[in-house]
């Protein structure tokens, strides 16, 4: 078992996440905490001013209703799928990701199969 799991750290490593892009990067950041961030402050405003209204409660949890689906993982999974075809190093207008060569498929059926002519 420790095997496997020192099998798996070794692949995760392999992986190297990178920030393609730092602003890209800050601004989905701050679209995902601005929700959250807002909710506090009216948290805190409702505290500090003694305020207990309806709508101050209703505005609360809208905010964090919200953070939750800016946050949801169809959204993150779909952020991590267009970050990467931002950059365009050389400037063709084709993503650097589109460009790389596909690599041959060493393990092709071709002459294995009963079918194969």
């Amino acid at each position: 078992m420790l095997e496997q799991i020192s099998r798996k750290l070794k692949n995760l490593k392999q992986l190297r996440f990178t920030i393609q892009s730092v602003w890209l990067f800050r601004f989905i950041v701050f679209i995902g905490l601005a929700p959250f961030t807002l909710a506090l402050f009216l948290w805190v405003f409702a505290l500090a001013t003694g305020l207990h209204e309806e709508w101050l409660f209703k505005m609360i949890d809208a905010a964090l209703r919200i953070g939750n689906q800016v946050l949801g993982p169809a959204v993150v999974s779909g952020l991590l799928n267009i970050v990467p075809r931002v950059t365009d190093s050389n400037k063709d207008g084709i993503p650097d990701i589109d460009e790389k060569e596909e690599k041959s498929d060493e393990k092709s059926d071709t002459g294995r199969h009963p079918d194969a002519g």
